[in-house]
C-alpha cells in the first residue's frame, strides 16, 4: 500500500521542523534542569551542551525517517534524509573546528 503523502516536500518539512522543534525543547529541558540547580556543578562548558544538543534533534529525524521507511514513502525518505545532510554539514561547519583542534 502507498502512502498518500509520498512526496519529497513532506519529508524535506519534516526533516526541517523535526529537529528544529526537537532543539527548542531539549534546550528547554537543560534551562529547566539548571535552574533547578541539578546541574550547578556540572563541569560540561556550553560549547559541548550546545554541540550535544544539536546532534540529538538531528537523530530526532531517525522517527520519521523509521515511519516513513514502515509505509514505504521513498520521495518523504530522500526529502528527510536531504534535510537531515544539509543540517549535518552546518553542524560540521559550526563545530568542526573546536572538535579536529584547529586553530
Amino acid at each position: 500500500m502507498q502512502y498518500k503523502n509520498d512526496k519529497l516536500w513532506v519529508g524535506l518539512i519534516t526533516g526541517i521542523l523535526i529537529p528544529f522543534v526537537g532543539y527548542a525543547i531539549l534546550m528547554m529541558i537543560l534551562e529547566q534542569l539548571g535552574s533547578s540547580d541539578s546541574l550547578a556543578d556540572s563541569r560540561l562548558n556550553f560549547n559541548f551542551r550546545e554541540r550535544t544538543l544539536t546532534l540529538l534533534a538531528l537523530a530526532l529525524n531517525l522517527i520519521p525517517m523509521r515511519f516513513f521507511q514502515n509505509r514505504r514513502a521513498n520521495q518523504a525518505i530522500r526529502g528527510l534524509v536531504l534535510a537531515t545532510l544539509l543540517y549535518g554539514i552546518v553542524w560540521v561547519y559550526f563545530f568542526g573546528q573546536q572538535l579536529l583542534g584547529s586553530s
